[in-house]
């Protein structure tokens, strides 16, 4: 054998060999490829390791922002519902959820992710985001399912009654929903009954046009009772969401009208 021929083969082997003893795990390899800034190679391994490891939520995050650095905008929102799907706690995902799927009218989407959230992802979306007619309308056609209103859930919620417009006709989109406006709207969709219990309240009278309707979807188990419920406070995210389920599970939105 020549000696450039025996260089070659001494070559070969010593390459043979250290990926024999590269000990490294998958995910090892994976984070020195990240840290190297070689994605898709990191893909490779962070994907490799995730498919004997379902359940390891670093990593997904680790896919996340790779795929954010190279610019797969559909990789990246399934990651991110893969973390829901873990369970996570991680109000950023949702964020990022809750705004994907409003720019891309994936009402569905939007409502079933936020109904599902945990109470401490809820109680972060309260602060963070306000409850308008446009945002009420397009929760109320996500939880119906109604993919042809997703245009202009606007016009579909209008036509259906299920929120009004003002005297003048028009519907100010950007108003805030107070909890009056959001007894009253989901009352009117209500056979007229009598409710079973009367409960007193700090800041609705007895003698209030806003007392029998309130009394009404408490009896339902529309809206919970709260002592201090304030007719002119903004509608939490929160109340909104359970809201619209309750009125969904009590057939009260009518598609068929």
């Amino acid at each position: 054998m020549s000696g450039r021929y025996s260089i070659w083969a001494i070559i070969l082997l010593i390459v043979q060999c250290s990926s024999f003893f590269d000990k490294r795990t998958d995910l090892e390899k994976a984070v020195d490829h990240y840290q190297e800034h070689d994605l898709e190679k990191a893909v490779q391994y962070f994907k490799k390791y995730y498919k004997e490891n379902p359940s390891s939520g670093t990593v997904l995050y680790y896919l996340h922002d790779c795929y954010k650095k190279m610019g797969d905008t559909y990789a990246c929102v399934d990651i991110l519902e893969r973390l829901v799907d873990l369970n996570t706690k991680d109000v950023q995902v949702y964020v990022a959820l809750y705004v994907h799927y409003h720019s891309m009218m994936q009402y569905d989407d939007l409502y079933a992710v936020l109904i599902s959230a945990p109470q401490s992802v809820l109680a972060d979306f309260n602060r963070r985001f306000v409850v308008t007619r446009e945002l009420y309308t397009k929760l109320i056609v996500g939880a119906l399912g109604v993919s042809a209103a997703y245009k202009d859930p606007i016009w579909y919620a209008t036509v259906n009654n299920y929120i009004p417009v003002f005297l003048d006709g028009m519907f100010y989109e950007e108003d805030r929903i107070t909890m009056g406006n959001l007894i009253i709207m989901n009352d009117r969709l209500m056979p007229p009954s009598y409710p079973g219990h009367f409960y007193p309240t700090q800041h609705i009278s007895d003698h209030s046009f806003l007392y029998l309707p309130y009394m009404r979807l408490i009896d339902k188990k529309i809206i919970p009772y709260d002592k201090n419920l304030d007719p002119n406070a903004p509608v939490p995210l929160s109340l909104a969401m359970q809201v619209i389920k309750n009125m969904k599970q009590g057939g009260y939105f009518d598609q068929d009208r």
